[in-house]
């Protein structure tokens, strides 16, 4: 009697176990607030919302205060200078992604394939996990001014992206021969990272 009993209690604790870990293993789509979804240009008939130009603006603005000092744009002399790169690497970011999605979807890529959508899931899943969970995932969009809609968005663009070069080798549009990739690398446009801190 005592076997069976702990027996039972050993089934259950593991089903509950199981249906734990696989309840949190999938953080779902989050939806945006206010106005993070407001239209503030189109491209190519495509929208570029709110979230997007805050996303760039403010993390921009962060890293060129911490590069020019924490007023810089409150200098006399160089203020108005900052302003304009900051203006000019807004602006050149903005419309990143969107000619990545035009571009692909003229050539046939499907955007929103089975594959590209299970490579977006698995890498916010993995996001999530390294912050801890779904808590500390959201908690870490909001401190660099990001939304889960645009996280996945960014995501869909960086694998559409490597879909479209894929493609652009394989109709020759880029030379992706060993020849031309040791080229490239022994040219001056390239840069071997050894370590990121």
């Amino acid at each position: 009697m005592k076997k069976t009993f702990f027996r039972g209690i050993s089934v259950l604790l593991a089903a509950v176990l199981t249906l734990s870990f696989v309840a949190c293993g999938k953080v779902k789509p989050q939806k945006s607030k206010g106005d993070e979804l407001k239209t503030v240009m189109t491209l190519d008939g495509q929208d570029i919302y709110f979230e997007e130009l805050r996303y760039l603006t403010l993390n921009a603005r962060r890293d060129m205060e911490y590069k020019y000092g924490e007023n810089c744009f409150a200098d006399p002399q160089k203020g108005a200078e900052y302003k304009t790169e900051l203006e000019d690497f807004v602006w050149k970011n903005l419309k990143k992604n969107a000619v990545i999605m035009t571009y692909a979807r003229e050539l046939g890529i499907d955007e929103n394939s089975d594959d590209v959508k299970k490579a977006v899931q698995d890498a916010v899943d993995s996001l999530a996990d390294q912050a801890g969970g779904k808590d500390g995932y959201l908690k870490q969009l909001e401190e660099n001014f990001m939304t889960d809609h645009l996280l996945r968005y960014n995501l869909q663009a960086s694998q559409v992206l490597n879909l479209l070069q894929i493609k652009m080798i394989e109709s020759n549009v880029i030379d992706g021969s060993d020849e031309a990739a040791k080229a490239a690398m022994e040219g001056d446009d390239f840069i071997r990272t050894l370590h990121v801190y």
